[in-house]
């Protein structure tokens, strides 16, 4: 029987891929990636994943934003399973990720850096309400449940793995020994990034995304 049951509720192309590959190279844990594609079997493909756990004390699957929300809702709701929501909160960030990524048809290589991308400010809004929303509809499914919250631009700062290797209930190990599969894909400025980046810049004048589409 496994002894931990966790899930990693995150939004794509905010860093779930990482987390996943730095769980993983624990030799305690078993991290499966993006799996819920579709509705059918779904609770049974979940619940043979978890009881599959090779030897691992802790066996863990990543939930994305729109994928099969009935079984993600129960799997959120249910006490004996671990959660743990990660976060990315330059939301302009993420944008831009999934908009290059979109583009160019590459959603797990690396290489988005020097490809200036326009990016439409309602379009852009509209994305931020989806994104805020999602986060609010997991909040809802977590009330009075123990929760490890994780950001994206933090993640790999010391001690943050340490924090998700207690909240797993796994032995600690040496942050160097384990390994991160997936790097961060884009080092650009926002502006570098950003064709129109002054309009944007102008448009998004005295709302909240003014901090972000500043920041670094």
């Amino acid at each position: 029987m496994t002894k931990t049951r966790f899930v990693i509720a995150a939004y794509p192309r905010t860093g779930g891929n990482s987390l996943c590959g730095v769980l993983n190279s624990h030799p305690s844990i078993l991290c499966h990636y993006e799996v819920l594609h579709r509705e059918a079997d779904a609770r049974a493909f979940i619940a043979d994943l978890f009881a599959r756990d090779r030897g691992h004390e802790a066996v863990g699957v990543k939930l994305m934003h729109g994928h099969v929300p009935l079984l993600t809702g129960e799997l959120l709701r249910d006490p004996s399973v671990r959660k743990i929501v990660l976060r990315r909160e330059n939301r302009v960030r993420v944008f831009l990720s999934v908009k290059r990524a979109t583009r160019d048809g590459r959603f797990a290589q690396a290489g988005n850096d020097r490809k200036p991308i326009e990016l439409d400010p309602a379009e852009l809004r509209a994305f931020c309400r989806e994104y805020d929303e999602y986060f609010a509809w997991l909040d809802r499914h977590l009330v009075r449940q123990d929760v490890l919250r994780l950001s994206y631009e933090r993640l790999f700062d010391p001690g943050e793995v340490a924090r998700a290797l207690d909240f797993l209930g796994v032995a600690a190990v040496e942050e160097s020994s384990l390994q991160v599969r997936h790097d961060r894909r884009s080092r650009d400025t926002l502006r570098e990034a950003i064709s129109n980046f002054d309009e944007l810049e102008r448009r998004l004048a005295r709302t909240g995304l003014a901090a972000e589409l500043s920041a670094a």
